[in-house]
């Protein structure tokens, strides 16, 4: 459910009609960079398939950054996961175009707990982040609810995602 919701908001073709308001609300609040220092060509896609069969949650892409997010609610980390999300995203940005592309994974739990040691192998500690839902997806769905003040139905829908978030992080 989160997945889909999350990516639903990122994605600037989604049916909210609001374009890339919510992705620089989230470049800007949860990944830290200005919307306009970000880059160029930024895509959004959802369980981008690694080398290795695996799936990352969300990848933001652009002509500076490789962004992968990996989100664990209540699932458990697999042997070398992030690593091997890390490794994709350095492989991608090596077969670019020339220009340097920094790589970030965001590790995105209910409260930011740090990714456990067997998930992220040897990925250097400024290349990995962890973020939360208690955080900073409440203070990117708040930026975006104050965003669409005047939209009832995106107005709702925000509304009751936010309530969601607070009950799983018990703010609620």
């Amino acid at each position: 459910m989160h997945s889909l919701i999350i990516y639903s908001l990122l994605d600037p073709k989604g049916k909210h009609y609001q374009n890339n308001l919510f992705l620089n609300l989230f470049i800007k609040n949860v990944i830290g960079i200005p919307f306009l220092d970000f880059g160029e060509n930024i895509e959004v896609f959802r369980e981008e398939l690694t080398d290795t069969n695996r799936r990352i949650d969300f990848t933001i892409k652009s002509s500076k950054y490789l962004i992968g997010i990996e989100m664990k609610v209540n699932a458990p980390d697999l042997n070398n996961q992030i690593a091997d999300y890390y490794t994709f995203l350095k492989k991608e940005a090596e077969n670019g175009d020339g220009t340097p592309q920094e790589i970030q994974i965001l590790y995105l739990t209910k409260f930011g707990k740090k990714a456990p040691n067997h998930s992220i192998g040897n990925i250097p500690s400024q290349h990995l982040r962890k973020i939360s839902f208690n955080r900073h997806i409440i203070e990117w769905l708040n930026a975006s609810l104050s965003s669409v003040r005047n939209i009832t139905n995106l107005r709702v829908f925000l509304e009751d995602y936010i309530s969601v978030v607070q009950k799983i992080t018990r703010l609620h």
